[in-house]
């Protein structure tokens, strides 16, 4: 569950509008480069029935 108040809201608003914000820009120098994209996950609990 996630929680943000209405500064984070409007942060995210003003951070990706369509003005401000491309989706189709990636951090890259050359477009033909391949991204790198790690992702970690950490297991918070473990309810057992």
């Amino acid at each position: 569950m996630l929680v943000g108040g209405s500064h984070q809201r409007r942060l995210l608003k003003d951070l990706f509008t369509e003005e401000q914000h491309n989706k189709l820009e990636r951090p890259v120098q050359n477009d033909s480069e391949a991204l790198s994209v790690d992702l970690k996950f950490s297991l918070m609990q473990i309810v057992d029935f």
